[in-house]
């Protein structure tokens, strides 16, 4: 490499011409031919910039001077090394269109997806939008960590957490002096009503003999608090979740579920966008497994929900392969249906269903069955097998059904269904000719719901 096209060397101040704008918050520029990326620029300004640091032969440089400035450039409104504001110094409408460009180059560089299509970003107020946050306690006080560093900063002045929510963190830490703490997780409901924390101990200066689950008292504005120990998560005050209304999040939505997160849960929702997302999830997957008559006619809206928590997951983590088990088959469809849907690059596994020696399937729900209940339990897989065996041979599915439906309520259940459907679809089926299909059951015995399923083997020719 000559020394004409060498990156700029660490320390040097180069004067540059931001071209557009890439992922993480830079800005792209060249010096002598080679890649800078630049923190604190706009595309079009010219400005001076010193060196940071050199990477696989691209630098990397922070803003000392700006020689043009954009229309678009403003005083930022907090220091944006607290906080994460890589784009604090650019007004909000500026910002929507650099993010959208921001999105088009990953597809075409990352997906090799040339996007045609109109892409819309949409705006969120600045102040209060964050539903999570993680605050670093050091001597009493919290605060986020300056880019790049352990020094403490004051959150406040970015304004991304409701302001009653730092005062409400700021006097439960002072309220548990004993409590050893390096960090703490905040999440809230979209109504700022519910406020649950996840409390990180400071290993080094914890004191000895701590009690496995340590006593804290809440105040005004937490209501819930658990700490994770051991591998544990151990409740100590309150209820250490938060939940919202279903039918207040995606559009359209009726009925009484709830969106449920732990503290723990890495839910990082935006208040003001969270309903635009998850109904634009919901509205690209309107029909299929979703509202198959099955568990959705008995949990209305609930896969709803499923898809945006699975969505929002799957985007952030960018798994690979995602493993869902068979036991719950609705939701394994649905969720393969919305990757296929929204084009996720990851493939969903599912995983068979694990079984006890006399055939009920596992679940955390058999423990409520009392001793009497658990012994009839098996009869649901025990007339799940044989009806689809009896489909397996030819036989009708209407008149099998109507048999697996006598037996299972002459055995004491409540039936919600017995259907045999498509494998894939979840779609009603006539005929094994139809296939492949799937049979599956749910009921209460006593206080506890049931579900369960089986493979229907394809008719031998």
């Amino acid at each position: 490499m000559s020394a004409s096209n060498s990156p700029a060397p660490v320390g040097e101040r180069v004067e540059l011409a931001i071209e557009r704008p890439v992922a993480g918050g830079w800005m792209l520029a060249r010096h002598n031919g080679r890649i800078v990326l630049i923190a604190g620029a706009i595309p079009g300004e010219t400005v001076r910039a010193r060196i940071g640091r050199v990477e696989r032969g691209v630098a990397f440089a922070k803003v000392d001077a700006i020689l043009t400035p954009s229309a678009d450039r403003r005083v930022p409104p907090f220091d944006p090394a607290c906080g994460g504001g890589v784009y604090a110094h650019i007004r909000p409408d500026a910002q929507a269109a650099i993010k959208r460009d921001v999105i088009l180059d990953g597809l075409r560089r990352g997906g090799g997806v040339e996007w045609t299509a109109p892409l819309e970003v949409r705006a969120s107020p600045e102040a209060g939008y964050r539903l999570r946050a993680r605050l670093h306690v050091s001597d009493r006080r919290i605060g986020f960590f300056r880019e790049g560093t352990h020094t403490l900063c004051d959150a406040g002045p970015s304004a991304q957490l409701d302001a009653g929510t730092l005062d409400a963190v700021t006097r439960f830490v002072a309220a548990h002096p004993r409590l050893a703490l390096e960090a703490v997780e905040v999440s809230e409901n979209l109504g700022g009503d519910q406020r649950a924390l996840l409390l990180h101990e400071d290993r080094q200066h914890s004191r000895p003999g701590r009690p496995t689950a340590p006593v804290a008292a809440l105040v005004d504005g937490i209501t819930g608090a658990s700490m994770s120990r051991g591998g544990r998560l151990l409740t100590i005050a309150g209820v250490p979740e938060v939940s919202d209304p279903i039918a207040a999040i995606v559009d359209g939505a009726t009925g009484d579920a709830r969106l449920r997160r732990h503290a723990a849960s890495f839910f990082q929702a935006n208040r003001y966008l969270l309903g635009a997302l998850a109904s634009a999830v919901v509205a690209a997957v309107p029909e299929g497994p979703a509202v198959a008559g099955l568990e959705d006619a008995v949990r209305p809206d609930f896969f709803k929900g499923v898809a945006t928590v699975v969505a929002k997951l799957f985007i952030q983590v960018a798994p690979d392969i995602a493993v869902f088990g068979e036991k719950d088959y609705q939701q394994l469809r649905v969720v393969g249906r919305m990757v296929r849907d929204l084009d996720l690059p990851l493939k969903v596994v599912g995983a068979p269903t694990v079984r006890e020696p006399d055939g009920l399937a596992m679940s955390s729900r058999n423990g409520y069955l009392t001793p009497d209940e658990r012994a009839v339990a098996p009869t649901l897989y025990r007339v799940l097998t044989l009806c689809a065996q009896k489909i397996a041979q030819g036989r009708s599915i209407a008149a099998i059904s109507a048999e697996g439906r006598e037996a299972i309520e002459r055995a004491g259940f409540v039936l919600d269904y017995i259907e045999a459907r498509h494998a894939e679809t979840l779609m009603p089926v006539k005929s094994i000719e139809d296939g492949p299909v799937r049979l599956l059951v749910a009921a209460k015995l006593g206080k506890t719901r049931l579900i369960d399923n089986v493979k229907v083997a394809p008719r031998s020719s």
